[in-house]
């Protein structure tokens, strides 16, 4: 999430704020598929980033839109 980078925290630093581990918000960054999580973590991660929710559903739905462009081409 490049928002965290922006905002000067390391996954660590910010997986430690949301009380969860740094693999787990990792998996969550890749938007892994094999791995859901509730929107209650989302609303944290925005919290924590001082952004609004929506940004990062946004990002999701962008990033999937993109994959799925490049996999017709």
């Amino acid at each position: 999430m490049v928002y965290y980078r922006k905002n000067g925290y390391t996954q660590v630093k910010l997986a430690e704020q949301i009380g969860m581990s740094a693999a787990n918000l990792g998996q969550i960054e890749r938007w892994n598929r094999g791995n859901s999580f509730s929107l209650e973590t989302l609303y944290q991660i925005a919290d924590a980033l001082e952004i609004d929710v929506n940004l990062l559903i946004k990002m999701k739905y962008c990033l999937e839109v993109i994959v799925q462009l490049l996999m017709r081409n």
